[in-house]
C-alpha cells in the first residue's frame, strides 16, 4: 500500500507519550520521523523503574534516532538545517525547555516558512503555565479523576494513559488539517495543544449536566448513571459488562437469559424507572448472572443485539479471536527479543497502516541521517561525536 503520507519529514523534538504518539500516527501514515534525542540519555521513557522501555516501544516503531545535542550552537545550527528539510516539527518539552534551547516556532519560521511546528505544552498559558504535568495529575486537575473509582469519594486514575494519548491523537488530527491548508496557501503554521485542554475536552457533558441540572461528578463505579443494569457484573467463572440503555434492550437481555421474572416487573419496564431503582435492580441482575457461566452468556447474547462485552486482562486479551482477528497485533523486535504490540486503529481502503520499523535505539541513524539529508562528510560526523554534539 502506497502510504498517504510518504513524502513527508517530521523533526520528533519530544519525550515521553503525548508527543511520540502524535509522530507515531504520522509515521504509521509513511512520514519519515526523525526522533531528536538527547546525547546518552535520550527519551525519558527509554528505560522505566517498574516497566522498563515497555511505554518507548509502544509509541515509537519506525521511528530514526539522531542523538544531537541542541544546548551547544553547532547542534542547534544542524537542528535548523534539518528544519529547512522538513515539514513537519512537534515540541513536546518542559514548561519554557524549547524556548531555552531556542526551538520556537518564530526561528522555525524563519528557517522554513512552509514548515508546520506543533507545541504540546503542559498547562498552557495561565496560573498554571510553569508547571510541569503528567497524566495523572491532568485527570485530577481538569475533574476526570472525580467520575473515577467508587462513591463516595475512592477516587482512581484511570490505568492507561488518556490524556497523554489522546493529546498526542488530537495533535496528529491538527498537523493534518494544518499540512491540508498548506496544499491551498503554501505556507505553514503554529499548532499549540495542551495536555489540560485535551484532558478538559473529556468533560464535555459533566459541564453541561452541572449547568443544566445542578449535578456535580461523582465516581461511577464500574457503572453509569444513564442505564441500568449497566455496569461490570460477576458471573460464575469471571465477568461481563452489561450496558442496557433502551426498553428494547432490556426485553431481548431478560428474553435472551429467561429472566422473565424480572421482565414481568413493571417496575423495571421504563428505562426511567430502571434507573431510579439502580441499586436495587443491577443487585438482582448480579445474583442471577453469577449462577451462569461466562460462556453460557456470552453465547445468549452475542446476536440478542443487546450491547455487552466479556471482560479481558491482557493475558484473556491476547487469546480474544476477536482481537486477534481485527490485525490491529503485530510483533516486533527489541534487541533480539520479539514482542507485541497494538497498532493504528484505521484503516484506509482496507489495509491498516503502520510503521513496521523496530523502535530505534539511541542515535542508531544519527550518522546516516546527517549524510544523506545535509551531506556531511565522515570527517565532520567524527569531529561531532568528538565533541559530544552528536552519539
Amino acid at each position: 500500500m502506497k502510504k498517504t503520507l510518504d513524502s513527508i519529514r517530521v523533526l520528533e523534538v519530544s519525550h515521553a507519550i503525548a508527543g511520540p504518539t502524535a509522530a507515531q500516527v504520522l509515521a504509521d501514515y509513511g512520514a519519515e520521523v526523525i526522533k531528536i534525542e538527547r546525547p546518552g540519555q535520550g527519551d525519558i521513557f527509554r528505560n522505566v523503574p517498574g516497566m522498563g522501555p515497555t511505554m518507548f516501544l509502544a509509541v515509537n516503531r519506525g521511528k530514526r534516532s539522531l542523538a544531537l545535542d541542541l544546548k551547544t550552537k553547532e547542534g542547534l545550527s544542524l537542528f535548523y538545517e534539518l528544519v529547512k528539510k522538513s515539514d513537519i516539527v512537534i515540541e513536546n518539552l518542559g514548561p519554557g525547555v524549547a524556548e531555552e534551547l531556542g526551538v520556537s516556532y518564530s526561528k522555525t519560521r524563519k528557517a522554513n516558512p512552509r514548515a508546520i511546528y506543533c507545541k504540546i505544552e503542559s498547562f498552557g498559558s495561565g496560573p498554571y503555565e510553569k508547571s510541569p504535568a503528567f497524566d495523572p495529575i491532568l485527570q485530577a486537575a481538569v475533574g476526570i479523576m472525580s467520575t473515577t473509582g467508587f462513591p463516595p469519594d475512592k477516587y482512581a486514575r484511570a490505568g492507561v494513559s488518556i490524556v497523554d494519548m489522546s493529546t498526542g491523537l488530537q495533535a496528529a488530527s491538527g498537523i493534518l488539517s494544518l499540512l491540508f491548508r498548506r496544499v491551498k496557501t503554501r505556507r505553514g503554521g503554529e499548532l499549540r495543544i495542551s495536555l489540560y485542554d485535551a484532558a478538559s475536552y473529556f468533560m464535555s457533558y459533566w459541564i453541561a449536566m452541572y449547568d443544566l441540572m445542578g449535578r456535580d461528578t461523582s465516581p461511577l463505579g464500574s457503572g453509569h448513571i444513564f442505564g441500568s443494569p449497566y455496569n461490570l457484573f460477576k458471573t460464575k467463572d469471571g465477568y461481563v459488562y452489561v450496558s442496557i440503555a433502551s426498553d428494547s434492550h432490556w426485553t431481548a437481555f431478560c428474553n435472551s437469559l429467561n429472566f422473565t421474572a424480572l421482565l414481568e416487573k413493571k417496575n423495571y419496564q421504563r428505562a426511567l424507572d430502571r434507573v431510579r431503582l439502580k441499586t436495587e435492580l443491577e443487585q438482582q441482575v448480579a445474583q442471577l448472572l453469577a449462577e451462569l457461566e461466562t460462556a453460557v452468556v456470552e453465547l445468549k447474547l452475542r446476536d440478542s443485539g443487546v450491547p455487552f462485552g466479556v471482560f479481558n486482562t491482557v493475558a484473556s486479551l491476547l487469546k480474544d479471536a476477536h482481537f486477534l482477528g481485527r490485525g490491529i497485533l503485530k510483533t516486533f523486535n527489541l534487541e533480539g527479543k520479539e514482542f507485541r504490540t497494538t497498532v493504528n486503529p484505521t484503516l484506509i481502503d482496507g489495509n491498516r497502516p503502520f510503521a513496521a520499523g523496530n523502535p530505534p535505539a539511541l542515535g542508531q541513524d544519527s550518522d546516516e541521517i546527517l549524510r544523506s539529508i545535509l551531506g556531511l562528510r565522515k570527517t565532520k560526523l567524527v569531529e561531532l561525536r568528538k565533541k559530544g554534539i552528536v552519539a
